[in-house]
């Protein structure tokens, strides 16, 4: 707060009035700006309000007090900032959660704890080394919300402790060389208005404005927060619900907010030009208000340059100064936020140089494959205004599918196409840019040769097969993939029918058959290639992919996934169930096969399950055993966590869709969990029953499918199956 004032008391002498509030505002400006360069570190530091506890506190994890809703505020203000402090309170709910703030302190209590770290509130040395606090927890910002306690212990309406921890604040400043900005807060009130907490924040309020001290502020809690005494007050009387904290929270945000800063040039100026040559400075600004909405103008320019901002807290400034424009040119390009301004004076000194050649354009330049070519300077368009064609050389650079000896360019072997060749001019001073040159190297056609067989390939009678030229191995020198092509020949002992590169295997051949193939390029054909290719019947029947369980417990779900498979790619499956016993039910779209049989259902039973491709019909028929549920197993399903203890009711509807509903037997507290058929739990939640109420939990999320509910109450647990549908 004090580090500019030698430099300002020497600025004061050569300026104006009104200049002078310039340059103060400037300096602490730039006062500000060397704090706020890099992460901006805020002290929120006070009592139990700044903390977030109360008579009946709530766990250090979950003490947010106005802490969190700043937070909040800030990182969606984009600002760089970390909270710095002794304490880590609120750490559950957001994550970064230092502070000072301190249960029962006073003002006195900071005072001390400024000077050498002790905590007289609660007998605690802080800092190691009884070191001054700020020496442990450097801030940029303080955010001081003190006195509340002073007033509860009748201590009266006194701001001179307040003062003493500003003092204490400015010492640390001068040992350090640090600045800090300090946000004094005209604290909250109370439930039943006090008096004296009005008059404390007025008397705090005088003697900030008395000090005089532009980094020392006022922020209205008490009444420009917006706090409603009535019903954003806790019943103590004192400290906020999290409705008031949220309020402090924003206003403090405001305060912070209101710190403007100049904005400021990041770049430095390119002061160099050379006549005839393109001048290129980007000008780059920024400002530690994230807010901000910065503009750049050119105040002073040359008449050859042009200005042109962004948008982007960047501007160029470009143009090629002429002959007329040698020498020193003066520049002014200024960047406003909306209320400061900041100046980048500079001057560009402009050059004389020679000429350099430049190439323009070509003519047409062709030649063969495998052929060389030597390059003129006649073959292009150059330009130079000092020098005379015959004092320019040509320079050639080698690069892909050619090489070159002096000028002559000599392509690779086998390539044809465009050659795209850099060269340039000189006049033996200077060299032009590179030009790319173009040189057209006609193809000398080379024939595609079939070297082998990729892929096996399977054909189905009277269905048209399409051979590719991914189904072979070849080479071809001067072709690529998509300028080839497959013909197939036609077959002398006619056991398909051919048209280009599709063949029809006729209706009664099956097995392996020999194609004969070639590859055409546009203008050769390849050598002939035998192709093996293995035939298919017409149509196949489906088959089942899976295998049925077939023992049943009574009392217990029983479910079967069926699935199949085709070799008819194309063919769509139909499932139904051919053979049931009463207490097993099909469900044909989901293919599952469930029921829970009873005791009357023990013994064998046939379950048939069909699958149709429209034309051929499988079925898979298998004996299904019934055994009676022992009391053993009961046993051991009650350890593995999946006994039936009566806890659930009922739940329905059963099959559900977006939600289900529980209905419990008993009165009391229960964990609910949902799982796979796997066993995975995927979803669990606490839960107070009571047996006329249903429990509803949203099935959001969840695919089509078999789950359980399991019920669990203290070491009794009860579960139920149920399905999800389409």
């Amino acid at each position: 707060m004090l580090r500019y004032s030698k430099m300002i008391t020497s600025l004061m002498s050569y300026c104006s009035q009104y200049i002078k509030a310039f340059v103060v505002l400037f300096i602490l400006v730039l006062s500000y700006q060397v704090s706020e360069a890099q992460t901006l570190r805020i002290l929120p530091l006070g009592n139990s309000i700044t903390e977030g506890t109360d008579e009946d506190p709530p766990e250090e994890s979950m003490r947010i007090a106005y802490r969190h809703a700043l937070y909040t505020q800030l990182v969606s203000g984009g600002y760089n900032f970390n909270f710095v402090g002794h304490k880590n309170s609120g750490y559950g709910v957001f994550p970064d959660a230092d502070h000072g703030g301190i249960a029962g302190t006073r003002d006195q209590y900071i005072v001390r704890l400024l000077q050498d770290g002790y905590d007289e509130r609660w007998g605690v040395q802080i800092t190691p080394g009884s070191q001054p606090y700020l020496d442990v927890y450097p801030a940029d910002i303080i955010l001081l919300h003190i006195g509340t306690n002073d007033i509860t212990h009748d201590e009266g309406a006194s701001p001179n402790s307040v003062s003493q921890i500003l003092d204490e604040i400015n010492a640390w400043e001068l040992r350090t060389g640090n600045d800090v900005i300090v946000i004094v807060a005209r604290i909250i009130n109370r439930k039943v208005y006090n008096l004296t907490t009005t008059q404390y924040n007025n008397n705090v309020a005088a003697m900030v404005a008395a000090r005089n001290d532009p980094d020392i502020s006022i922020v209205d809690i008490e009444n420009g927060a917006g706090i409603n005494y009535s019903v954003d007050m806790q019943p103590d009387g004192i400290h906020p619900y999290e409705s008031g904290y949220t309020k402090m929270g924003q206003k403090w945000f405001e305060a912070i907010q209101a710190l403007n800063t100049a904005p400021y040039f990041t770049s430095t100026p390119v002061t160099a030009a050379m006549e005839d040559i393109s001048y290129s400075y980007t000008a780059t600004v920024d400002d530690d208000n994230p807010l901000d909405n910065l503009t750049i103008i050119a105040g002073t320019k040359p008449s050859w340059c042009t200005f042109t901002y962004n948008g982007n807290n960047t501007g160029l400034l470009t143009g090629i100064p002429g002959d007329g424009d040698i020498g020193d040119n003066p520049v002014s390009l200024i960047v406003s936020d909306g209320k400061e301004i900041t100046t980048q004076n500079f001057t560009i000194s402009v050059g004389n140089v020679n000429d350099i050649p430049g190439i323009t354009g070509q003519s047409g330049i062709e030649t063969d494959e495998d052929i060389q070519y030597t390059l003129k300077k006649e073959d292009f368009t150059i330009v130079d205004d000092d020098t005379p064609l015959s004092e320019l050389e040509l320079i050639v650079s080698g690069g892909e599918n050619y090489s070159i000896d002096g000028l002559t360019v000599t392509p690779d072997p086998e390539f044809y196409g465009t050659l795209n060749i850099n060269i340039k001019v000189t006049d033996h001073l200077d060299t032009s840019d590179n030009f790319e040159a173009h040189v057209i190297v006609n193809s000398v056609n080379d024939p595609p040769e079939i070297t082998g067989q990729k892929s096996n390939l399977v054909a189905k009678q009277l269905i048209t097969l399409q051979i590719s030229v991914e189904d072979l191995y070849y080479e071809d020198l001067d072709n690529n993939l998509n300028q080839l092509s497959v013909v197939i020949l036609p077959d002398p002992n006619a056991l398909f029918i051919v048209n280009g590169s599709n063949l029809t295997v006729l209706e009664d051949t099956t097995g392996p058959i020999e194609v004969i193939v070639q590859l055409y390029d546009g203008q050769d054909y390849s050598n002939e290639f035998t192709l093996e290719v293995n035939v298919l019947a017409a149509f196949n029947a489906p088959q089942f992919t899976t295998t049925p369980p077939q023992e049943a417990t009574t009392g217990k779900a029983y479910f079967y996934l069926v699935d199949a498979m085709d070799p008819d790619e194309e063919d769509d499956l139909t499932y139904s169930a051919s053979t049931l016993p009463d207490w097993l039910n099909f469900n044909e779209d989901m293919k599952l096969l469930g029921g829970n049989p009873t005791v009357d259902d023990t013994g064998t039973v046939w379950v048939g399950i069909e699958v149709t491709d429209g034309m051929f019909v499988v079925e898979q028929l298998y004996q299904l055993e019934v055994r009676l549920y022992t009391s053993s197993e009961y046993t051991t399903s009650i350890n593995s966590g999946q006994a039936a203890s009566g806890l659930i009711k009922t739940i329905y509807p059963v099959p559900a869709s977006g939600l289900i509903y529980v209905v419990l037997a008993n009165e009391g507290e229960v964990d609910i969990q949902i799982l796979t058929a796997t066993g995975s739990v995927i979803k669990q939640m606490h839960e107070y029953a009571h047996p006329r109420s249903d429990i509803d939990i949203s099935l959001e999320g969840l695919k089509p499918g078999i789950y359980f509910i399991r019920v669990i109450n203290g070491e009794s647990i009860d579960s139920r199956k149920f399905i999800i549908r389409q």
